[in-house]
């Protein structure tokens, strides 16, 4: 009897040491998945416009200026907060960019850990959700491939909020009060992360809060009650909204080319795209039908009932946004949609992994059930590993500014001899790293589909016109650019008609000038706008509309010529006037002619 009393605590102190080991070796996997993305994020080169945005609502908690139509606190406060917390101890703008960024991927997964890790009680499960979402699907980490820093952060601070509900919801350690508060200030702040994302994070924060109470058996409506500290973090939140964040988003919603563009078909184009994405859809799927009928069939609430209320309100909010026919950017919602299949897939699969581990070591009788578990896990990461990597690098190739130290050269020198209220004409992705770096204007031709405010949409047609063309006339059905090869022409010889197609202007219709034609009943056309000089330019512009008034004159034979073009624009008006005459000594009349498409320069 004391042989056998004397081995207990040998056979305890065993697997003791057998149970350390296994969950240092799956941690060390899970670790070394999130350090080696570290690595690919830190040389990649980060060039997304979005990029340049964030870094410029940076500027204000750095305590320097930002162009006067960017200070509109539209932008949630937490993550460039966070860029500007780094910009105290990197001052360069692309380190800056470069370290939240990483701090955001790292936190992103351990949010995602602590969630699986919460709900299932398995270290196992939390690894398999990390590897899910770094080598699995591509839909997080192509966040840090276009800039999508805010999403990250609030898809990180959902994550918190589930594991502490669902850790309160277990009486985790007779401390749920403390879960309770984690989870609302986690609800909270996510919600002041990023606004689309808060769609949904706030009304699963509410959910996961009364379903974990029911699990504690705490009383919805008591001292103890989860609703307590999350009313309280959401009051807060609301003021913050109404006050400063509502006031500079609600042009968020009128952009009419979203729908057009950005619609819900994007949405499973996104998540569709990359083929292991519709695997962890599927492996979470099935996961949580099984799971949650389980639990059903027991008479309680669990993990599976959490994950499935947080799928639902997810699908819940997107089908509503659809139905209503909301003019919002659908493709963002990939990365919260996925969120919870990549948990509820790592359920499942940790004990499937588990299971075949343990046949593999009967089979073979060499090792133990968890080696062999840690070797396929390890396997598979190997395997992917290339895969994910190359498919980010194409991501970000294609986000790459053209050359990114001569921007900073560029910068400098902005920043050197420019006046303060100078404006800088750029490129798009320049022009929004210009604005990061020195918080001065610019100005930037980038397509309505990609830009969400009307007030950006002015500017895009101003620096188009500014670009490539004398002056316009634009109202939102028609946008009438006036050309010339020659920059210094009083009066311009072409003209393009662009019409909004969606949301879009396009170039429809053009005049050519060598086609433009003045003649006489005797002697047919005796002049050709492109060869007769500039006498005159005229605008009269009213509440009710604008018109443009060309002319242009010259001597033909015994007399003079003169050539009249005038364009006239209703504000509101779906009708362009385009009226062309000419006058002069035996003058017949004119005759234009439109061709398709812009101009061909050659």
């Amino acid at each position: 009897m004391s042989a056998v009393a004397g081995t207990r605590p040998l056979v305890a102190q065993r697997a003791g040491a057998s149970r350390r080991a296994s969950i240092v070796s799956v941690g060390t996997v899970a670790g070394a998945v999130v350090a080696g993305s570290v690595g690919v994020l830190a040389t990649s080169p980060l060039g997304s416009g979005d990029y340049g945005q964030w870094l410029m609502a940076a500027r204000p908690y750095l305590g320097e200026a930002v162009p006067a139509y960017r200070a509109d606190a539209a932008v949630p406060p937490v993550v460039p907060l966070l860029i500007g917390m780094v910009g105290r101890l990197a001052g360069d703008g692309a380190t800056m960019i470069h370290v939240t960024a990483i701090l955001l991927l790292v936190a992103l997964c351990a949010g995602a850990w602590l969630a699986a890790a919460s709900l299932f009680r398995s270290r196992l499960a939390a690894s398999l959700a990390v590897v899910g979402v770094l080598l699995v699907t591509d839909v997080f980490f192509d966040l840090f491939a276009f800039g999508g820093l805010l999403q990250a952060g609030a898809v990180m601070w959902l994550y918190l909020a589930v594991a502490a509900y669902a850790a309160g919801g277990r009486g985790a350690r007779g401390r749920s009060v403390t879960w309770w508060f984690g989870g609302a200030a986690s609800t909270g702040i996510g919600a002041l992360t990023h606004m689309g994302t808060a769609s949904i994070g706030v009304p699963t924060g509410l959910v996961l809060a009364v379903i974990g109470a029911r699990m504690a058996g705490v009383p919805l409506f008591s001292r103890r009650s989860p609703l307590v500290p999350l009313g309280l973090a959401l009051a807060v939140v609301g003021a913050v909204w109404l006050a400063v964040l509502l006031p500079g988003s609600t042009e968020l919603a009128r952009n009419p080319a979203s729908l057009n563009y950005r619609g819900p078909w994007r949405l499973v184009e996104a998540l569709t795209a990359y083929r292991p994405s519709i695997l962890l859809l599927v492996a979470g799927a099935m996961g949580l039908g099984l799971g949650l009928r389980g639990e059903l069939l027991r008479g309680r609430l669990g993990a599976w009932t959490m994950l499935a209320a947080w799928t639902g309100v997810t699908v819940a909010v997107i089908a509503a946004a659809i139905v209503s026919s909301a003019s919002t950017d659908y493709p963002r919602f990939a990365t919260p949609l996925m969120a919870p299949f990549a948990v509820a897939a790592a359920g499942p699969a940790a004990g499937i992994l588990a299971w075949v581990g343990g046949r593999l070591a009967r089979a073979t009788a060499r090792g133990w059930r968890r080696g062999w578990t840690l070797a396929i896990l390890a396997a598979a990461v190997v395997i992917s590993t290339p895969w994910t990597v190359t498919r980010f690098s194409d991501q970000v190739a294609g986000y790459a500014l053209a050359d990114a130290a001569a921007l900073n050269a560029v910068a400098a020198w902005i920043d050197a001899e420019l006046p303060s209220d100078a404006t800088v004409l750029a490129p798009v992705r320049e022009a929004k790293w210009i604005e990061g770096l020195t918080g001065r204007s610019t100005l930037f031709s980038g397509a309505i589909r990609y830009s969400f405010r009307p007030s950006e949409w002015d500017r895009s047609l101003a620096a188009d016109t500014l670009l490539r063309s004398h002056g316009a006339l634009v109202n939102p059905f028609f946008f009438a650019r006036f050309t010339d090869a020659d920059p210094t022409s009083t009066a311009p010889h072409g003209l393009s008609l662009g019409v909004n197609h969606g949301g879009e202007y396009v170039d429809l219709l053009r005049t050519v000038p060598t086609a433009t034609t003045v003649s006489r009943p005797d002697e047919g056309i005796i002049a050709r706008l492109a060869n007769l000089p500039a006498d005159a330019a005229m605008t009269d512009q009213t509440v009710a509309g604008a018109a443009v008034d060309l002319r242009w004159s010259g001597s033909r034979g015994a007399g003079l010529v003169n050539l009249r073009q005038t364009v006239s624009l209703a504000s509101d008006g779906s009708t362009l006037v385009l009226d062309v005459r000419a006058s002069g000594e035996a003058v017949a009349g004119a005759g234009i002619t439109l061709a398709s498409g812009p101009p061909v320069s050659r």
